[in-house]
């Protein structure tokens, strides 16, 4: 199973590297958004641990494939999950120039945090993965023309670890 995870991450790479996120006709993201989070099955105990908390009504349309949205969607879900406490909720929230995935967990170390975002580099915890989850969705965020800002603790918060994908509009 980490052989085949690691193979699809790669590939997901190979395909940004030939420029499959940047897309010419805008794509509504809260629909993708509605869709990923209709699709996975993110359950701990029969209970729902991803929380929408806001989403715009209509769009955001920005400039991006709807694939390569639901791949770096599908990565922040997946990590935050992986790496908070079990059935402590996930919030997803979509605004016009933005989408923020907040979870629960101790603090990062802040010299670790700009460094997550990188190939093959993981924080300190023995929780399994390859490390190429958020540098896929930076690689996905600045090929669109976004940007992915990773925060812990969250803004305001004493713990938590927030991911924030600013769209270019």
């Amino acid at each position: 199973k980490n052989l085949s995870n690691l193979s699809e991450s790669l590939m997901q790479f190979s395909r940004l590297e030939a420029g499959f996120a940047r897309s010419e006709t805008p794509t509504d993201v809260g629909k993708v958004t509605e869709l990923v989070l209709a699709e996975q099955s993110f359950r701990q105990g029969g209970k729902s641990v991803i929380q929408l908390q806001k989403r715009v009504t209509d769009g955001p349309m920005i400039n991006i494939s709807a694939d390569a949205f639901a791949i770096a969607l599908r990565n922040l879900l997946q990590n935050a999950i992986k790496y908070s406490p079990d059935a402590s909720p996930v919030a997803v929230v979509l605004e016009a120039h933005r989408l923020v995935v907040t979870n629960d967990c101790e603090p990062i170390a802040p010299d670790l945090l700009p460094t997550l975002s990188s190939r093959f580099v993981r924080g300190q915890t023995k929780i399994g993965g390859s490390g190429l989850g958020l540098a896929i969705t930076q690689s996905i965020a600045h090929e669109s023309g976004g940007a992915l800002v990773l925060s812990s603790p969250i803004h305001g918060e004493a713990r938590g670890f927030e991911a924030e994908f600013k769209f270019s509009v």
